[in-house]
């Protein structure tokens, strides 16, 4: 993959920045390494516009299949899923990771896996880049003290936090008391946890618009009943998780806001999105990347 975008790179024909993300293979870490290592020096050519720092493992699976690793068992059995690692190899593989200072991006769904996670990060601190936790869907407060105090990034999907066929298919593996606390996120904005906004796709939609309306309103549409407000956040807290936060999680050298001296990357929107009473039906009207206009069509 690293290849095609400096293919890609080379046709002179990409506007954005990219920061790639190497998957990390249990079977072939300890040799896949050495080529992430050769990739993130020869994307160097880019001057920074791709760049291959960062490493993602999973460390466990989904609430469907009964695979997310959580502390309390799936009610339609006994199981309390599989973590994705022998928990030597996790350990071996993510400190060798953070000693060839990639970022450390770990997939962990169940509370359990999270907590697995947050112990082996605890053994190495002082991360060049923040570690992340994607997903985090399944927490609860001692959790989320841990990855503040840690500086953890919580790299979560917004659009998740609705009653839809999605979420609801997971009430028989976990009732509703765990239905309910899942995608924290009011609690890991007030706990001091980077929390950074992302969509996951093509598992779901890409649309920033979609996700920020769903994480201010707990639903997508006007029928639905809204999924556990008490974990709504306001609209410029979206904002800054979909901006700013990602550029802090990212180490970039600009800030992701709107501030004399800082690049103009800017989106017009069909309508104020803090006094929108419909925010969903915002529409991009153009883009700005560095001053230049990459896209404008009409409200």
């Amino acid at each position: 993959m690293a290849e095609t975008y400096l293919a890609a790179w080379k046709t002179g024909e990409l506007n954005l920045e990219y920061t790639l993300c190497f998957r990390a293979d249990p079977a072939s870490f300890l040799d896949d390494i050495k080529y992430f290592n050769e990739m993130r020096k020869a994307l160097e050519i880019t001057q920074g516009q791709i760049s291959g720092t960062s490493i993602k493992f999973f460390a466990d699976g989904v609430f469907g299949s009964q695979t997310a690793l959580v502390s309390e068992p799936y009610l339609t059995s006994d199981h309390h899923g599989e973590a994705t690692w022998q928990l030597d190899e996790f350990k071996t593989a993510i400190a060798l990771a953070h000693e060839n200072g990639f970022q450390i991006h770990v997939h962990a769904i169940g509370d359990a896996a999270t907590e697995l996670t947050l112990d082996v990060l605890e053994e190495l601190r002082d991360f060049s880049y923040r570690p992340i936790i994607a997903h985090a869907e399944l927490t609860n407060q001692s959790l989320l003290n841990r990855m503040a105090e840690l500086g953890v990034v919580a790299c979560v999907q917004p659009y998740w936090a609705q009653n839809n066929g999605l979420l609801l298919s997971c009430l028989t593996q976990l009732g509703q008391s765990r239905l309910e606390s899942l995608y924290a996120f009011r609690d890991m904005f007030e706990t001091g946890v980077l929390t950074v906004f992302s969509s996951d796709w093509p598992i779901s939609t890409y649309d920033p618009i979609k996700g920020l309306a769903v994480a201010v309103n707990r639903k997508e549409h006007a029928h639905q009943k809204p999924h556990n407000l008490v974990q709504a956040v306001s609209v410029e807290q979206g904002i800054t998780a979909y901006s700013k936060n990602v550029k802090l999680m990212l180490n970039a050298s600009n800030t992701g806001t709107l501030e004399i001296g800082q690049p103009f990357d800017s989106v017009v929107m069909s309508q104020n999105p803090f006094k929108a009473s419909d925010l969903i039906q915002t529409k991009v009207l153009a883009t700005y990347k560095a001053g230049i206009e990459l896209f404008r069509t009409n409200p």
